[in-house]
């Protein structure tokens, strides 16, 4: 589903050991939905980007089983995607939404 070049991600700890106040909620939102790895999505939130297919995948993960959790940081410039995603986050996927929308 990437669609830029490649980049060589920074890897930090998940529990720092001073996390900060705003981490620190970061953290409780997460853990709130549910045990399980964390898929990201970084970027302006449109179809072309492929989050529908990354929201497709995450329900057929789930419906199999397979837990694990979708954080979506970006700008979301479509309306019928914002409302996809509120959906989805309604019918208790474990989704993320940050930044504003």
């Amino acid at each position: 589903l990437y669609k830029g070049s490649p980049r060589i991600a920074k890897v930090f700890s998940p529990r720092p050991e001073s996390p900060t106040p705003r981490m620190t909620s970061l953290y409780e939102q997460l853990s709130a939905l549910g045990p399980g790895p964390t898929i990201g999505f970084v970027g302006r939130i449109t179809p072309d980007k492929g989050l529908p297919i990354l929201l497709d995948a995450l329900r057929l993960l789930t419906e199999r089983g397979r837990h694990c959790r979708l954080m979506i940081v970006g700008y979301c410039e479509d309306d019928a995607l914002a409302a996809r995603v509120a959906e989805e986050r309604a019918a208790g996927m474990p989704v993320l939404l940050l930044g504003p929308t």
